[in-house]
């Protein structure tokens, strides 16, 4: 096998993607878990990284480069945040050293946005936007746990949003008073009924989603709505009122979905009926060539042919 020059870490809040990287950039295997970081703060996270270093046998003296949750304040090690309209490429002048002797340890710092009235953070997305600083300016939504939306502008993170949609999601399909009323293994598309429903009435109007939401449970209830459409139509309620919002600001622009699986296939339909034209990106590959791209800077991989595409 080519021999590796570099292992390329997404370490999330509740996932571990790693990817060994040839000379070339290749992909020469991959290891994905989900030892994110709550997982990671009860067992370690040098524990978790030499388990998977071992498992591909990683020799020791192939450099690590990583981004996302680890480099939280409450992950490894701090990598302190840079503000927005530093030019991405700098991102790698602020990279924290994780202490971890089998392997060296780079962790790249996230992007704070502060002093405009709406303070916010980001960690791991703003190496998925290293991809796409070649666009110019561009409008670039993330969809997670908490989606982004993202402005690029002079190879810079101008502005963000975050949504937190992914996780009153979550919340309410597990923890609240409409749970019980949800079909758990229902596996929403985006043809279902009750998510095209829900999307319609929140893109009408935002406010929907939260004067509709009881009405889910009291549906099931009553027998006028079945337990499987009622959870699509919770997804459609949150996604629709989060691209109604978006909307107001980015409704004459092209946006680049950066999403893999189910959520590009939601998010794709949400952009479609909210009249927002869209080029979709896969979220695993721009995390990767941007690590890739970081380690390049730093010198990590000896290629300097390499960049994103």
């Amino acid at each position: 096998m080519t021999k590796p020059e570099l292992v390329a870490i997404d370490w999330g809040s509740t996932s571990f993607r790693m990817w060994l990287i040839g000379p070339d950039g290749e992909i020469l295997a991959e290891r994905r878990s989900a030892e994110g970081m709550i997982h990671c703060n009860r067992t370690g996270f040098a524990d978790v990284l030499l388990s998977h270093l071992q498992a591909l046998n990683v020799a020791p003296d192939v450099p690590v480069i990583a981004c996302g949750m680890v480099g939280a304040r409450q992950g490894w090690v701090e990598a302190p945040y840079l503000d927005t309209g530093v030019p991405l490429d700098q991102l790698t002048q602020h990279v924290a050293r994780a202490d971890f002797s089998r392997n060296p340890v780079t962790i790249l710092p996230g992007v704070a946005q502060r002093g405009i009235g709406a303070p916010d953070v980001i960690r791991g997305e703003e190496t998925q936007a290293m991809g796409l600083v070649d666009q110019g300016e561009a409008v670039v939504v993330m969809p997670g746990t908490h989606s982004k939306w993202v402005e690029l502008k002079d190879r810079a993170i101008h502005r963000f949003s975050t949504y937190m949609t992914g996780e009153l999601f979550a919340i309410i399909s597990a923890h609240s008073t409409v749970a019980p009323s949800l079909e758990a293994d229902h596996v929403i598309s985006e043809s279902d009924p009750g998510f095209v429903q829900g999307l319609e009435m929140a893109l009408d109007d935002p406010s929907n989603a939260l004067e509709t939401l009881f009405s889910l449970r009291a549906g099931v209830l009553l027998q006028e709505l079945a337990p499987d459409a009622a959870k699509g139509k919770l997804s459609g309620l949150l996604i629709g009122a989060e691209l109604a919002m978006a909307r107001r600001r980015y409704h004459d622009v092209d946006v680049h979905l950066v999403a893999s699986g189910k959520a590009a296939a939601l998010y794709g339909a949400a952009l479609e009926m909210a009249g927002m034209a869209y080029r979709r990106q896969d979220a695993e590959t721009l995390s990767r060539q941007g690590l890739i791209y970081a380690a390049k800077n730093l010198e990590l991989l000896n290629d300097k042919s390499y960049a994103p595409a």
